[in-house]
């Protein structure tokens, strides 16, 4: 985990979309979105995935699908561990918990700029 830029990274297997097969893949955690590359100094990522209040975190052991409900993107990961796949899901489930608090600051100021008439 990465104190000044709010991130973390690491390697974990990713479920490719299509054949199900498992590759390993450099996976990085912004406070936006979740992003795969094949390499951890690549540039070009393999899959995007924006965060959003409508992201949806399932464990299954070592697995967690991160699920939009919004578009059913859904990207799936395995960690080698409980400890691994524990601290990668606190982490999302904080990035989602943010984003929802800034929509419902947003919601509320909109609410209290409205002029009555």
């Amino acid at each position: 985990y990465d104190t000044e830029t709010d991130q973390i990274s690491g390697w974990l297997e990713k479920q490719s979309k299509y054949m199900r097969q498992w590759r390993e893949r450099f996976v990085v955690l912004r406070t936006d979105s979740i992003r795969t590359y094949k390499a951890e100094q690549q540039i070009d990522e393999t899959q995007h995935m924006a965060l959003d209040e409508h992201i949806r975190v399932i464990i299954d052991s070592f697995c967690f699908e991160i699920r939009n409900e919004r578009t059913n993107e859904c990207l799936v990961l395995r960690a080698s561990n409980d400890a691994t796949t524990d601290r990668w899901c606190a982490l999302l489930d904080r990035r989602v918990c943010a984003i929802m608090d800034k929509q419902q600051q947003k919601s509320k100021q909109s609410d209290d700029n409205e002029v009555e008439i």
